[in-house]
């Protein structure tokens, strides 16, 4: 991996850009915000939300113990069904020497203050939430691209990565309503797999196999 650049918001920033335009809100110097800049070959960018995703992950396993650390697709991580992070990947319409330039944008709650915020979601939450103490945002973020580094060196070598990212998915066998591209008008259906390629695979009311490649989801109890 060619890592170009890595931008970390440490001090300045209070909310940064999520997926499809959402605000990613964050208290000054309190979280991880981060963008990661590379050369890639790898043209499909699911490939660089699964690898991003599941460096979030591994660096929670870390940290966390004796917590249900899932990934709902296609972007967001949770502890014990509460979201602490997001990733987002970009890419330039420019190649050179068969490479594209991507970036990876990681959101992670590290110090955030969650609970009575009304900023944010409720079911939201940080790692100092869950330990009941103040961490390091430095010594996560280095562990969290070493993290990166090895997954995207994985994928390079054209190692198996789905499976590994579909053990952490909790959108398998659920039942969703979604909409599909280019319309508003609500489905429902059932998740039956993630294909190759990282985009969900749902049997709607009718029967029918849909793809969805990156819209929302949402469960239905």
């Amino acid at each position: 991996m060619l890592i170009i650049t890595v931008q970390l918001l440490l001090q300045m920033k209070s909310e940064g850009r999520g997926r499809n335009g959402s605000i990613w809100y964050s208290e000054k110097s309190e979280d991880i915000l981060c963008s990661i800049m590379l050369e890639s070959r790898h043209k499909n960018l699911s490939e660089l939300l699964i690898i991003a995703s599941l460096a979030v992950v591994y660096t929670l396993e870390k940290i966390l113990h004796n917590q249900n650390i899932s990934i709902k697709w296609p972007n967001d991580v949770l502890v014990n069904q509460n979201k602490i992070a997001g990733v987002i990947a970009e890419s330039s319409s420019k190649t050179f020497s068969n490479f594209s330039l991507a970036v990876v944008g990681i959101g992670l709650n590290v110090n955030l203050k969650c609970r009575g915020n009304i900023k944010l979601p409720i079911n939201t939450t940080s790692i100092a939430e869950i330990t009941d103490k103040k961490v390091s945002r430095l010594e996560i973020f280095e562990l969290l691209l070493i993290n990166f580094d090895l997954l995207f060196a994985k994928l390079n070598k054209n190692q198996d990565i789905i499976s590994e990212w579909k053990k952490y998915l909790n959108s398998i066998g659920k039942r969703v309503s979604f909409n599909l591209k280019n319309s508003n008008d609500l489905q429902i259906g059932i998740v039956e797999d993630i294909d190759e390629l990282g985009r969900l695979i749902i049997i709607d009311k009718e029967g029918k196999r849909r793809c969805l490649y990156d819209q929302t989801i949402r469960f239905i109890d």
